[in-house]
């Protein structure tokens, strides 16, 4: 049986490998010049390291994530509340 450790380190590796594999799809769709090519990974590179780094923290902590899941909760449940005050119909009655 694995730990959570080990969980969160896969749930990384797994992460790494689905963002950095799509960013080379997208870069190499875009049929960019070597140096633009560059330039663009390093950028998108830059960017996501640290949005995979908290990601992985954040759902390998347990605590973490019934936080998460708390506060989606609240939210959905203020969505459907704003839903249904602005599709509320009054009834008219000719009496």
């Amino acid at each position: 049986m694995k730990t959570r450790p080990e969980k969160c380190i896969l749930l990384q590796t797994f992460l790494i490998l689905f963002i950095k594999s799509a960013t080379i799809m997208i870069i190499i769709g875009l049929r960019l010049d070597w140096d633009m090519i560059n330039v663009y990974y390093v950028v998108i590179d830059t960017l996501t390291t640290p949005f995979i780094i908290q990601i992985s923290y954040l759902f390998c902590n347990k605590s973490n994530l019934e936080t998460i899941r708390n506060i989606l909760k609240c939210r959905r449940f203020r969505r459907i509340g704003v839903v249904y005050q602005e599709n509320a119909i009054e009834s008219t009655r000719n009496v």
